[in-house]
């Protein structure tokens, strides 16, 4: 089932999105794809980017980012439980537009960056649920610690 007015949802989108300044995000590609530096590997065990035995630092930036718009949502200081620890972390909600690049994007994405900073996707979802072609993708965000 379609959803009756997406036409309309992508020009209130667009139109949202220049009066809210613009505002886009980078979406990070999956560890996989990465282009590293030459013995420069991952270690999925210890989370990091090893070379020689060593943890060393890999700039997420330097990697093929794709580029999106995206509105931010009201904050109202949203938070969610770091299990851990027991302590609270600060969520970020924004609205994509919805495609099927996106959505694809947005399911393999490592990370995404916003304003110069990596984010963790805590959870997304289409909205709405269950038609072929959703009008956008809800993101929730975590700052990421590395």
């Amino acid at each position: 089932m379609k959803v009756v007015g997406s036409l309309m949802n992508r020009r209130a989108f667009q139109k949202l999105w220049r009066l809210a300044g613009q505002p886009t995000l980078t979406v990070i590609p999956p560890i996989a794809t990465w282009t590293l530096p030459p013995g420069v590997t991952f270690d999925p065990h210890r989370g990091q980017f090893i070379q020689n035995g060593r943890g060393v630092a890999v700039d997420w930036k330097t990697q093929t980012l794709l580029t999106l718009p995206f509105l931010p949502q009201p904050q109202q200081n949203e938070i969610s439980l770091n299990v851990a620890g027991v302590a609270t972390v600060p969520k970020t909600t924004l609205t994509l537009l919805w495609s099927k690049a996106n959505e694809t994007a947005i399911r393999m994405a490592w990370g995404v960056g916003l304003n110069n900073r990596l984010y963790r996707i805590s959870h997304w979802d289409l909205d709405p649920l269950g038609v072929v072609t959703p009008n956008s993708i809800v993101l929730d965000l975590v700052a990421a610690t590395n």
